[in-house]
Order: structure tokens, then sequence, then C-alpha cells
């Protein structure tokens, strides 16, 4: 602990401040504007991509479509609302486990540990998440566009490909039946 201790004290971090940086650490876009050898970021996955990581004409970013895509770009154009790119690499991530893991649950009382749920689901690959109202439930509805921003930045952060289909709530019943039918094809 001490030689480490000691090796760091000493280490010049000035390296780390240096823009170009942050240009170097994986991080991932989303767009499903995608045409031929072209990609389009929205407004605000360019502002992201040009104010805060500083990104310029000719870097090489990833972007992922939410369907199992990641497409390393580079940047063409750069105007006030986009960032056209062209696709220089095309990677497929496709599920090699052989199951479709489907969540249903009933939202909790408390809106962080339902966010903290959410995270963690597309952390760790699920496919599907479908929301419950149940007779005793606490929370009737939800922010279906709150959650699917959640899980698109939680996708984006846990460096994945896949954006699990999230469903708006229904009642206990309904997503009974709806799995029911499903099963019956199967």
């Amino acid at each position: 602990n001490s030689y480490v201790y000691m090796f760091l004290y000493g280490l010049n971090l000035s390296w780390f401040h240096n823009k170009n940086i942050l240009k170097r650490i994986m991080q991932y876009f989303f767009s499903t504007n995608i045409s031929g050898s072209k990609i389009v970021l929205s407004k605000e996955e360019s502002l992201h991509c040009i104010k805060v990581l500083r990104h310029e004409i000719g870097d090489i970013i990833y972007i992922v479509d939410g369907k199992g895509t990641r497409f390393s770009c580079k940047i063409l154009n750069i105007n006030s609302s986009s960032v056209e790119t062209k696709i220089i690499e095309k990677e497929e991530f496709i599920s090699n486990s052989g199951y479709y893991i489907h969540i249903v649950i009933a939202p909790t009382k408390s809106s962080q540990r339902f966010e903290w749920f959410v995270e963690k689901a597309v952390e760790i690959g699920i496919n599907e998440i479908s929301f419950i109202r149940c007779s005793n439930s606490e929370r009737k509805t939800i922010n279906i566009n709150r959650t699917r921003k959640i899980a698109l930045t939680a996708m984006k952060q846990s460096l994945k490909a896949s954006l699990p289909k999230i469903n708006d709530i229904e009642s206990f019943d309904i997503v009974r039946n709806m799995n029911q039918e499903i099963e019956k094809y199967r």
C-alpha cells in the first residue's frame, strides 16, 4: 500500500487535464437516424458530443442504434443542431444466451428505487420490462418517457448496444393474458 501511495504521490497527473483524454475514453452515442453510410445525431446527442466532450470534425465516435449494432463513425459535419457522421465499421452484438428475459414488476412508491431498478435491469441485459398495476399498488402511473430515457442512459453508460423494450403500465390481468397468448405459440 505504501509503495502504491508513494508512486501515485510522485506521479505527474497533468496529462489527465489534457482535453484529448476525454476523447480516448469509449463513450456511446445513440441514434436511429441511419441512412446508407451516414448517421446523424439528434440535437441533444450532438450538444453532448460537441459542447461537453468537445469532439471535432475528423474524430472517431461510437454510435449505437439500440437494436444490437455499434457503429464506429468519423465526424464529417457539425452544425448547431446536429452532427453528421460517416460509418467506418459496423459491429453486431447478438445475444448468445438463447433466452429472452422479460421482467414484469409493479412500480415502487419510491421513484428513486424504481429508477435504480430500471438502470440495473438494462445493465444486466434484460430484453423487456413491463410494469403492472395491482390492486394494492401505491403507484398507479409512471412517466414512460422518463423511464425510457433512464434506460437509454443506462445502455450507453454500460456500453451495451441493445435497448430493452419498455412497456407502459397495464393492469395485472392484461399482462397475464398477454403472456398466456405468447406462450401458446412457443
